[in-house]
């Protein structure tokens, strides 16, 4: 899962992704950030 999410968020800095993509990139950091803080307590 974590890894899946690195993936995606690297994924996301390609100079030709849309806005769309980095809208979606965007929320799925502030998820992963979200649920790293769960994890973490």
């Amino acid at each position: 899962m974590v890894l899946h999410w690195l993936t995606y968020l690297s994924r996301c800095h390609v100079p030709d992704r849309s806005y769309t993509d980095t809208c979606q990139a965007d929320a799925m950091s502030q998820i992963g950030l979200t649920l790293a803080c769960i994890s973490r307590g």
